[in-house]
């Protein structure tokens, strides 16, 4: 059917875009967080809220937890309008949590809403740049957990990056104002 057709065209799209990923962006408005994270050649580095080398099983895990989610395509955005609805009724708007990752094709833009009545979903808005399309779907509630990843839990944990009996000398310059 034309329906499991776009559900797979979304898929692939999201695979692909996981697949070849490039950068990640998390922002929580309510909690004021924004968190990016960019690919440089074979490293992960956390651009915003520090600059900080971040660790690759994190980012591997948040692709594969994104790839495993169940998303259940409700509505396309204008038919929501002939419906006589807004976003705003599933809970969508400016300051809703979202999730974006792109890489050098695509850009997918996950905005969170409410939770389902079963609560076992959040509704969401779902748009990919690739095929401009926009829909508001069912995702499993655990989308959630991804939002809440702090930014320290991103990071390495590591200071120095190298043994210690390499270093033959360190010395620390405090700024002031």
């Amino acid at each position: 059917s034309n329906e499991d057709e776009d559900k797979d065209k979304f898929s692939l799209d999201l695979l692909d875009t996981l697949n070849t990923l490039d950068k990640i962006t998390i922002c929580a408005p309510d909690l004021n967080k924004t968190i990016k994270i960019l690919r440089e050649s074979e490293n992960w580095i956390i651009s915003e809220p520090f600059k900080w080398q971040a660790i690759k099983l994190k980012i591997s895990n948040f692709r594969t937890q994104l790839a495993h989610l169940s998303y259940n395509k409700l509505y396309n955005i204008k038919e929501l309008e002939k419906r006589g609805e807004i976003l705003r009724d599933y809970g969508i708007k400016d300051m809703s949590d979202k999730i974006v990752i792109q890489n050098n094709k695509n850009k997918i833009t996950i905005v969170l809403g409410k939770e389902s009545r079963d609560t076992r979903y959040l509704y969401s808005f779902i748009k990919s740049e690739i095929t401009n399309e926009e829909h508001i779907y069912k995702v499993d509630i655990k989308v959630k957990e991804l939002v809440e990843i702090a930014a320290e839990d991103w990071a390495l944990q590591r200071f120095v990056n190298q043994p210690l009996y390499s270093i033959d000398k360190i010395s620390v310059t405090f700024k002031t104002d």
